[in-house]
């Protein structure tokens, strides 16, 4: 999902939300982490592995939001065409709470700076990457 718009056009209130009106990031976090619980076929939960990674691009830099001191990462194609960033924090989450105790710091390390509309407000593009990827069953 990519949002877009002018400063003020409301981009993070609809990916945010708030507490009492979630936007679409808690609310898909909560329907996928409610499925990781759920019963599959074989009437066990189902075996994922859900991990987060939070980036920033300014100014042609990429950050780690989530590790800021691993300096300027480098984005990297491989011979299939998956875009890989070796060196990207991934943090496993299960629930909406670990979600919350990784991205709320993270995004306080995002540049910010003032524009004519906003007295803070980011330039930069950010980017929450979330992986669900099947475990192997023992």
């Amino acid at each position: 999902v990519l949002a877009y718009g002018p400063t003020g056009a409301g981009k993070t209130h609809t990916m945010l939300g708030s507490p009492e009106q979630p936007g679409v990031i808690p609310r898909a976090l909560m329907d996928l982490l409610q499925l990781t619980r759920e019963e599959g076929a074989e009437g066990r939960p189902w075996a994922l592995s859900v991990t987060m990674s939070y980036l920033e691009i300014y100014q042609e830099k990429v950050l780690d939001l989530l590790d800021p001191s691993s300096g300027d990462l480098v984005i990297r194609e491989d011979c299939r065409g998956n875009i890989l960033i070796p060196g990207l924090t991934q943090k496993p989450i299960t629930s909406f709470t670990d979600f919350e105790r990784h991205f709320l710091p993270a995004s306080g390390n995002r540049t910010v700076g003032a524009t004519r509309l906003n007295q803070r407000s980011s330039r930069s593009h950010a980017v929450l990457l979330v992986k669900v990827r099947p475990l192997q069953r023992g």
